[in-house]
């Protein structure tokens, strides 16, 4: 990103930022030594106060997480020579496309996290058993950990919240076509009318994929999750995507396939032309260059390293709720702010000097 707004004579603000590198950031994340140290006690564990950059999370249980693009992005060259490929010459005519909701993915063995997996591939067999086979409209199918099916199956029951319309075990592991199947290049994924994105198999949060999928010129189908990232606020349901779930994606496959997918290749339409504005390699380092300046306009003392190894400059050194972290008195009123990372935290993270961390 750096790179290439050296390459257009772009300036940014110099900023220093906390950044977590997990998908959703825990509620501890502000409670480790070098973090928590720095921040008065009754901001602490406040996420609104002492924000945090990430990729994504959940409203419903964080705030103050500063989104920031997915690494999985990549490098912005490579992510735009691929979706000028899909938005090109990729696209598949509607007329040579399959009537399929496509999916492909794996599960673990966490049966929370793959839940909403486990619906969607029940939901495919409960298409297949209704069409004997024929004019179906799902191809959703598992490329690995099609061994934790039989387990799955086998502990969730009818009289479960998780699947109150759980065809039986037997049935469901037979019908699911379970392996043998390859990731599918997203080449290919043109060749259908919907596109279908499931919360990610580690955390049961948001999926990598789901950025992929608006250049297909497909409906997109989005599982509903609370997990947000950078784009979400500028998706609008019924108009970009649809949202489904395990009560009403059946009925909402047949509605987007009626009339030759007339619905279907309208949202694949509209979600091309959102894609465009929102999520190329130009519209992510726009977003980066706003990120940037944000940031720089709420801190309160200039970036540099110095901030890492010089002490805080406070009203006083005092016990917060008369604590202290390692030995170390965290400062309660402090005029810089952030506070910098102190030597007896370092020493209980394993990090002998300030020295060593900035090397």
């Amino acid at each position: 990103v750096l790179y290439e707004f050296h390459k257009r004579n772009v300036q940014i603000p110099d900023v220093m930022f906390p950044y977590s590198v997990r998908s959703i950031p825990p509620d501890s994340l502000t409670k480790n030594c070098a973090h928590r140290s720095a921040v008065p006690s009754h901001l602490q564990d406040r996420y609104d106060a002492v924000p945090v950059a990430g990729i994504a999370m959940d409203p419903t249980i964080h705030t103050g997480i500063a989104l920031m693009p997915n690494m999985y992005f990549g490098n912005l060259q490579v992510w735009d020579r691929y979706t000028k490929e899909l938005l090109g010459k990729l696209n598949t005519p509607w007329n040579k496309r399959k009537k399929r909701v496509f999916w492909r993915g794996k599960i673990d063995k966490n049966l929370y996290h793959n839940a909403a997996r486990l619906e969607a591939l029940q939901a495919a067999a409960r298409d297949l058993q209704s069409s004997n086979g024929k004019n179906r409209n799902f191809d959703v199918r598992l490329t690995s950990g099609c061994g934790y099916l039989k387990n799955f199956a086998k502990n969730v029951t009818r009289t479960s919240p998780l699947a109150p319309n759980w065809l039986p075990r037997d049935y469901f592991i037979k019908v699911t076509e379970c392996g043998g199947y390859t990731r599918t290049p997203h080449a290919k994924f043109p060749n259908y009318w919907a596109q279908l994105n499931l919360p990610g198999s580690s955390l049961g949060s948001y999926s990598k994929n789901l950025q992929n999928l608006w250049p297909m010129g497909a409906a997109v189908m989005i599982w509903n999750q609370s997990a947000v990232e950078f784009y979400y606020d500028s998706l609008k349901s019924g108009v970009t995507h649809v949202w489904v779930n395990e009560t009403n994606i059946e009925a909402t496959a047949t509605k987007l396939f009626e009339n030759d997918g007339k619905l279907a290749r309208l949202y694949g339409n509209v979600g091309r032309e959102w894609f465009q504005q929102h999520l190329t390699a130009d519209a992510i380092l726009d977003y980066y260059q706003e990120w940037f300046h944000a940031w720089a306009a709420l801190q309160r003392f200039v970036p540099s390293k110095d901030v890492l190894l010089k002490p805080c400059t406070c009203s006083g050194w005092v016990d917060a709720d008369g604590e202290s972290v390692g030995g170390v008195k965290r400062c309660q009123h402090c005029t810089e702010f952030p506070c910098p990372v102190q030597e007896g935290c370092l020493e209980m993270m394993g990090i002998k000097s300030s020295t060593s961390l900035c090397k």
